[in-house]
């Protein structure tokens, strides 16, 4: 499948799902990935009763009801990604921007395509600086109040 359409499949499914569990579903998604790494952007996704506890500063109550939903539907995602692109999400992470109604997912791992696994032989993928990174990206969520 080419890679527009995997995005197009992928954003669908996506938006679908959230819609489904959550009530609302993002405006729209954006479905950005290589071989390893896969970035999923979510705008305006905040449903009507969110809108009202953010409304009452009830961020805490949002983001827990969230975070509770999302660990029902990290699985699917994973498999649903596996499926559509070969890729082994080994790490999936999600942040939400209650404050400009938008979500973004990270998924990290490993592709297991043939056509890909080629590609991967004919070049060398070094990464440096990992722990000076996560020190960054915690400090980072920190100042967030989201570690």
């Amino acid at each position: 499948m080419e890679k527009k359409q995997v995005q197009t499949e992928l954003a669908g499914y996506i938006g679908r799902t959230l819609r489904e569990n959550f009530g609302k579903g993002p405006e729209s998604v954006f479905v950005s990935y290589n071989h390893s790494v896969m970035t999923i952007y979510l705008r305006n996704f905040m449903s009507p009763s969110e809108m009202v506890l953010l409304g009452q500063h009830q961020e805490i109550m949002i983001q827990t009801t969230r975070d509770l939903l999302m660990q029902i539907l990290i699985p699917e995602f994973k498999a649903y990604i596996k499926i559509l692109t070969g890729m082994e999400v080994n790490e999936f992470y999600y942040d939400w921007g209650l404050h400009n109604k938008s979500g973004l997912f990270v998924c990290i791992g490993s592709s297991t395509t043939s056509a890909e696994s080629e590609n991967e032989n004919d070049k060398t993928y070094m990464f440096h600086g990992k722990e000076t990174l996560h020190q960054e990206i915690n400090k980072i969520s920190l100042q967030a109040e989201k570690t």
